[in-house]
């Protein structure tokens, strides 16, 4: 995928989830009955569900794609490693030669620049002299082995030198696709929860009211003082962890995988016991609970003032879209479902859709307590 398609698919679904969210503004003028509003809800939550179920297709084919650049990745790296092992045999093997070489030059200068013709010219008698010639024969072949071994052995290492650059530069090319591959899933599942969150949030006919229905926006929890005390952006750096256990982040987890950083670069991943008590940080109201690829069981709770958090990997929920939940109530427990390494609690703060450092937000010394 190239750099132009992603820019254009990115701003392509920023557009569409603007689109699917808000109410036209021509239609807020003009009073609707209750039959056109529930057609008119209804035909956004079913736009929104075929852009969930279009963003899914793309998500698979560039996490095939990413997984296809990681394994040439994998293959380059060996290969580089076993190029980097001969080019050192290689040079061991050659300074050898040349060592033995040097000894013979070194040999033949003593003989006073003679050289060969030298144990010829001293022999006493015509028996020594032959014996003389053959034994110069055999010492001619041995360095002509010798030459020939350093020229193929200075060949071969100029030719490993050479393939080691194209395999780097291979391994460069390779690894920008992959960090292309790993952008452009990022802004997918971004965009999936923006969708999803979205969907949760399509306002719902009120049944029974005066003059008809009329759509049901949920109210924020920063807008009840009983409930949220503090808005949400006041508590920064004040917010407790959702669950006890050893604090790592995205970055710190496994490096051989190439969905690491991706799924868990944006939070914290908490190492917790199965079955230990995800409790809420803040109030608000469930806006998503179920089943996200790579989390597993996943939860998103809106706080208001468009601060969410998410919590994955949840072994069973224990609230539905819709709940309103208070500070420190128990959401969920710690599992393992859709992780690959054991029970875990991955954990994420998100503004207006977007990631933020969760580190900014929370005491990690500080855990919800009921």
């Amino acid at each position: 995928m190239t750099k132009r398609m992603t820019d254009s698919l990115v701003v392509t679904l920023i557009a569409l989830l603007a689109w699917v969210c808000t109410v036209p503004a021509g239609r807020a003028a003009r009073p609707e009955g209750p039959a056109e509003l529930a057609s008119g809800a209804d035909g956004r939550r079913e736009r929104i569900l075929d852009q969930l179920e279009t963003l899914e297709a793309k998500m698979t084919r560039v996490a095939s794609k990413l997984e296809e650049a990681a394994r040439e990745r994998e293959a380059l790296e060996e290969r580089r490693q076993d190029l980097e092992e001969r080019l050192e045999q290689s040079r061991i093997a050659l300074q050898a030669l040349r060592e033995k070489l040097e000894s013979r030059l070194v040999a033949l200068y003593k003989f006073s620049g003679m050289g060969y013709l030298f144990p010829l010219l001293t022999a006493g008698d015509l028996e020594s002299g032959i014996h003389a010639v053959k034994a110069m024969g055999e010492l001619l072949k041995s360095d002509k082995v010798l030459f020939a071994a350093l020229n193929a052995e200075q060949t071969s290492l100029e030719a490993l030198r050479r393939e080691l650059e194209e395999k780097e530069r291979s391994r460069a090319a390779v690894q920008s696709r992959l960090e292309e591959k790993k952008a452009v899933l990022e802004e997918l599942r971004n965009e999936k929860i923006q969708l999803l969150v979205c969907l949760q949030e399509e306002p719902r006919l009120k049944a029974g009211e005066p003059g008809g229905a009329v759509f049901g926006e949920r109210k924020s929890r920063a807008a009840d003082p009983e409930a949220d005390p503090v808005p949400f952006s006041q508590r920064r750096g004040q917010l407790p962890l959702p669950a006890s256990g050893q604090v790592f982040t995205g970055k710190e987890g496994k490096k051989d995988s190439p969905y690491y950083s991706i799924l868990y670069n944006n939070g914290i991943i908490l190492r917790a016991p199965a079955g230990e008590p995800v409790k809420a940080i803040h109030p608000g109201v469930v806006v998503f609970a179920g089943w996200f690829k790579g989390y597993g069981n996943l939860m998103i709770i809106d706080h208001g003032q468009h601060y969410y958090s998410l919590m994955a990997h949840l072994d069973r929920l224990r609230k539905k879209a819709g709940d309103r939940v208070g500070e420190s109530e128990v959401v969920g427990v710690v599992g393992e479902t859709g992780s690959i390494d054991g029970p875990k609690l991955y954990f994420e703060i998100r503004h207006g859709g977007r990631p933020v450092d969760v580190r900014d937000w929370v005491n990690l010394g500080k855990v919800a307590k009921r």
